[in-house]
C-alpha cells in the first residue's frame, strides 16, 4: 500500500494501480480511502466498470460509507462505464439525501438518455424546485422528454422557459 501511495506521488499511474491491483488480491486495502484510490486509478485507466463493482462491493459491505458523495462517486463510475441505469439510480439516492438540485439534474439527464422520460418529468421538474444555477438546462431537458412523449403543449411552454435561460436561449429557440 505504501509503495502504490509513492507511485501516485511520483504520478506513476501505470505503477500505481498494478500496486493497488495487487495489494488489494491479497487483502491488503483495508480502508474505504485506498479502495475509493484504487477505482478512481481503475476509472482513469478505462475500466470505470470494474472501478463501480469494486466500490459498490465495499459500499454495501460498509467499508466505504454510504453517504451522498459516495453515491455521486459511484454513479460518476457508472456513467463513465455507460450504464445510465445504474447511474441514474445512484444519482437519484445521491440527490435524495443531500436534496441537490444537480444531482437530480444529472439523474435526469441520464434517465432522458435511457428514454424513460416518464420518470425523468418529475426528477428535472424536483430540480428546478430545488434551485439549480442554471433553471433552462432542466427545462430544455423537459422540454425534450415531453416532446418525445408527444406532449407538444408542454414541451412548447417548456421550450420557452429555456429560453429565457442565457445557457439553453439558442437550443430552445
Amino acid at each position: 500500500v505504501q509503495l502504490a501511495q509513492f507511485y501516485l506521488m511520483v504520478e506513476d499511474y501505470d505503477k500505481a494501480l498494478a500496486t493497488y491491483d495487487l495489494a488489494y488480491r491479497n487483502g491488503f486495502l483495508e480502508t474505504g480511502a485506498n479502495i475509493t484510490r484504487l477505482a478512481q486509478l481503475m476509472a482513469q485507466k478505462g475500466a470505470p466498470y470494474q472501478a463501480a463493482k469494486v466500490f459498490e462491493k465495499h459500499m454495501k459491505s460498509g467499508l466505504i460509507t454510504q453517504d451522498a458523495k459516495s453515491y455521486e462517486i459511484l454513479a460518476g463510475f457508472y456513467q463513465n462505464a455507460k450504464e445510465f441505469k445504474e447511474a441514474a439510480d445512484f444519482y437519484g439516492k445521491a440527490a435524495a439525501i443531500s436534496n441537490d438540485g444537480k444531482l437530480y439534474l444529472k439523474q435526469g439527464r441520464l434517465l432522458s438518455l435511457g428514454e424513460k422520460y416518464n420518470e425523468a418529468i418529475p426528477v428535472l421538474e424536483k430540480a428546478i424546485s430545488l434551485g439549480i444555477e442554471h433553471p433552462g438546462e432542466a427545462n430544455f431537458e423537459l422540454a425534450l422528454a415531453h416532446l418525445s412523449l408527444k406532449q407538444y403543449k408542454s414541451a412548447y411552454n417548456r421550450a420557452v422557459l429555456a429560453a429565457k435561460d442565457k445557457k439553453t436561449e439558442k437550443s430552445a429557440n
